[in-house]
């Protein structure tokens, strides 16, 4: 993911060392642009206003305002922004009231490098979901309970991608779950699975005859499994014209705003 396309994350932590740390641990993942940190309430808004931060990594104890009455604020003033929280507070009453003002997260500090990733794993994916015009209730399932990835050779290929998540784009912030309760009749998850991985490993256009060469399989089978996964709106389509004939379809990963 390009820079134009990263989502912009403002750090809100009044320990400047903290805040940091923090830039850090978000700049080693992928997908993600630092803009900025900021303790001070007034100028935070202020800042908010310019500079649009598409999410915020909210400490809740600042020096003039306590972090859930900033977060009210900013839900008061309608601002499409969202936030996880990054606290030391414990308390089930600090996280019942950061949820209900719209937290999509709530890590107590201190955590560890492997939970932010998670907690900005499953912003990614929901960013990429919300592009879609329509979601499937499949995908609205998982967006509400998504289990983070495990890496696709340890748990998915080496078991026949029966059991565990795929990798996808070479890192757990892609990844689908595949069990799926409820596939169409002559439709089974490890070829499913199959399919979702060839095509992310490729990250290209392809035909649905190509793939079927590449994962030896009927072009007619592939195409059904293709023709799924496009249903699910986790694969784009794209007709190729040529001088006579039909058009020929081919697929791709879905990326952000396809």
């Amino acid at each position: 993911m390009g820079d134009d396309q990263a989502i912009r994350v403002l750090i809100v932590e009044d320990d400047p060392m903290v805040a940091e740390v923090n830039r850090q641990m978000v700049e080693r993942i992928g997908g993600y642009a630092v803009i900025g940190s900021e303790s001070d309430p007034l100028r935070l808004l202020k800042y908010i206003q310019v500079e649009r931060p598409r999410l915020i990594l909210l400490d809740l104890f600042l020096p003039k305002m306590n972090g859930l009455e900033f977060l009210r604020e900013l839900r008061q003033k309608a601002f499409s922004i969202d936030v996880i929280v990054i606290s030391a507070a414990k308390e089930t009453e600090a996280l019942r009231r950061a949820l209900q003002l719209g937290a999509v997260d709530y890590l107590i500090k201190p955590f560890t490098f492997t939970r932010l990733k998670k907690a900005l794993e499953r912003y990614r994916h929901y960013v990429r979901v919300e592009h879609h015009a329509e979601m499937s209730q499949y995908i609205i399932d998982h967006l509400l309970n998504y289990p983070v990835g495990k890496d696709a050779y340890q748990d998915g290929y080496k078991n026949g991608y029966k059991e565990g998540n795929l990798l996808v784009h070479g890192e757990c912030a892609e990844t689908r779950p595949w069990h799926i309760a409820d596939l169409p009749k002559g439709l089974n998850q490890e070829t499913l699975a199959k399919v979702y991985q060839y095509l992310s490993t490729i990250n290209t256009f392809v035909s649905a005859e190509e793939a079927a060469r590449e994962l030896g399989m009927s072009r007619v089978t592939v195409r059904r499994y293709l023709e799924y996964l496009l249903e699910l709106k986790l694969v784009t389509l794209k007709p190729q014209y040529g001088s006579v004939g039909r058009p020929q379809n081919l697929y791709k990963i879905a990326k952000i705003g396809e």
